[in-house]
C-alpha cells in the first residue's frame, strides 16, 4: 500500500498539471481523459473527495462543458491539498513504526 501511496504522490502533480493544462486550453477530450485518469488512481486510495473532483472533471469534458471546469479544477485542487498532507504524514508515520 505504501508504494500505491509513493506513486499517488509523485504522479499527482502531473495529473493535476495535466487537467490544469486542458481547462487553460478549453480542451473537453484532454480534460476528460487526464481527469479519468487522476480518478482511478485516486480510487486506488479511496480517496473519495478526490474521486469525486475528478468524476465532475471528467463528466464535464465528456459533455463539453468547459465553460463550468474552471470551478472544478478549483473544487479537484481543494481536495488535492487535503489529501496529499494526510498521505505525506502516512508515509512519515509507517517510516517511524
Amino acid at each position: 500500500m505504501l508504494d500505491v501511496v509513493r506513486m499517488f504522490l509523485e504522479d499527482c502533480p502531473i495529473r493535476v498539471a495535466a487537467i490544469r493544462a486542458a481547462v487553460e486550453d478549453a480542451d473537453a477530450a484532454r480534460i476528460r481523459a487526464s481527469a479519468h485518469t487522476l480518478k482511478g488512481s485516486a480510487g486506488y486510495l479511496s480517496a473519495g473527495f478526490v474521486v469525486d473532483a475528478a468524476a465532475d472533471l471528467e463528466r464535464m469534458g465528456l459533455e463539453g462543458r468547459v465553460a463550468e471546469t474552471a470551478a472544478g479544477l478549483e473544487r479537484l485542487d481543494a481536495a488535492v491539498a487535503q489529501l496529499i498532507p494526510e498521505l505525506r504524514s502516512l508515509l512519515k508515520s509507517a517510516q517511524t513504526d
